[in-house]
């Protein structure tokens, strides 16, 4: 499996959940000029109170490097972004799997926990919208919001604070489906009853969470050169290597 990932893919990603704002009023901020700026990048999601089902962390770099760290607390670093171009897969951390899995088998869990994590972003800025209020303090500002989908609109709390040492943080909790008004209507062909149960079977439960958390400050230049990519397995066809900085010099010189 050979990947080439874009310059600024977070951004890229988070697009497909709202248009840009040219310019934000005073008092709100517009969410893809902070994704992109920031070095830090947390993603969880879970359903009702409980346990996020999943946590992707980006952390990125001035150069290009992104490095991907699934589960609890800092996570596990699994998958590395060599100079925007070059991925590498750490088959050591979270997959979700009782079983050893192939190389090929790893390939597909990394890239699946990889985009999960960018389009958990994007599915945050879609409900938010492009832009929100920007919170002055540890105090919340709430507001709500909603998606689109067959039969009418998921409607969504949301809560923007500024949380001590980590940053900006949104959170939005699905609190209905929203449901159109429906009159069944036996001799349907088009969005018959049976389609309809079947499109809101296909919903996420009422209590679904996800929260984005983007730090402050500026990205560090590069990860350490130094850093160990001993037993790391490439997504492409670049071999193996020791170092983060022999991973570099296979980078394309375009």
């Amino acid at each position: 499996m050979s990947v080439v990932f874009p310059r600024c893919t977070l951004l890229a990603l988070a697009l497909l959940g709202a248009a840009a704002a040219s310019a934000a009023p005073a008092g709100r901020a517009a969410i893809e000029p902070l994704l992109e700026q920031s070095p830090d990048v947390a993603f969880s999601q879970g359903v009702q109170e409980g346990k996020a089902q999943f946590r992707g962390r980006l952390q990125q770099f001035a150069n290009g490097d992104t490095l991907l760290r699934v589960g609890e607390g800092d996570g596990e670093p699994v998958m590395l972004i060599v100079c925007s171009q070059s991925g590498w897969i750490n088959p050591v951390g979270e997959t979700g799997s009782a079983t050893p899995l192939s190389a090929e088998q790893l390939k597909a869990v990394r890239m699946m926990q990889y985009m999960g994590t960018l389009t958990g972003v994007a599915m945050v800025q879609g409900v938010v919208g492009a832009e929100w209020a920007l919170p002055a303090s540890a105090e919340p500002v709430s507001s709500t919001g909603s998606h689109a989908w067959a039969y009418g609109r998921e409607q969504f709390d949301i809560t923007a604070r500024r949380v001590a040492g980590q940053g900006l943080q949104l959170r939005t909790v699905k609190t209905s489906n929203g449901a159109n008004t429906h009159t069944s209507d036996p001799d349907a062909s088009f969005s018959t009853d049976d389609d309809r149960a079947a499109r809101l079977a296909e919903l996420e439960p009422v209590g679904t969470w996800r929260e984005l958390v983007i730090a402050d400050g500026e990205r560090p230049p590069a990860l350490p050169a130094d850093m160990s990519l001993k037993g790391w397995l490439s997504s492409g066809a670049q071999g193996t290597v020791a170092t983060v900085g022999e991973a570099r010099r296979n980078c394309s010189k375009d």
